[in-house]
């Protein structure tokens, strides 16, 4: 009997470790949801997995990296491939967002995740804390590691796969209370006249 008492308290323990672990990471990941609704255009450099440059308001964002430019103005996305000379049109889905911009991640993590505290980590000598988010459904990733700053903005964002290498994405530079108008999300046709047009909508 005493035994299974043990185990019980045990059990209760580790539950509630893990509760707390759970609420600090919510707690972490709010503060990066506000900070980024408060930095209005974002302008970030990044490297790691691949190089490029990504500009956010909001949803919406253009991303340049590895000879693809990407445009989406809040529902239509458009993908520019430079050696091909086509644009694919779409209406992506929030996973397939997710996967195109992480950043994404810091507006979505609510909806389908669970989210674990690892604590207070160093990386290139930057502080900072570690929180992991697991897919609760099925997902082309098993977990996504976020590396969060003391002012809390992701700095490094980690996109782990059972079946690839692990996708890394390092911020180099960041600017913030950017202008940016709407257009710059928006495919400009007049500044491709040569590109073939792919509409997958």
């Amino acid at each position: 009997m005493k035994k299974h008492f043990l185990v019980w308290i045990l059990c209760l323990i580790s539950f509630g470790l893990h509760a707390q672990k759970s609420d600090q990471a919510k707690i972490i990941l709010n503060k990066v949801e506000a900070v980024l609704k408060k930095a209005g255009g974002i302008r970030a450099s990044f490297d790691g997995s691949s190089k490029g440059l990504l500009l956010m308001n909001e949803e919406k964002f253009y991303l340049n990296c590895n000879g693809i430019q990407t445009w989406y103005n809040g529902k239509t996305q458009w993908s520019y491939i430079a050696d091909s000379e086509e644009v694919n049109i779409s209406n992506p889905t929030l996973e397939e967002l997710q996967s195109i911009n992480p950043y994404i991640l810091m507006q979505t993590y609510k909806k389908g995740y669970k989210y674990q505290y690892h604590g207070t980590k160093n990386i290139n000598g930057r502080k900072g804390y570690e929180i992991e988010l697991i897919p609760q459904e099925q997902s082309s990733f098993s977990s996504i590691i976020l590396f969060i700053s003391e002012s809390y903005l992701p700095l490094n964002i980690k996109i782990i796969s059972d079946s690839q290498e692990p996708f890394e994405f390092k911020i180099t530079s960041y600017q913030q209370h950017q202008r940016l108008s709407d257009k710059t999300f928006e495919f400009d046709i007049k500044q491709y006249p040569q590109v073939e047009i792919i509409d997958l909508r």
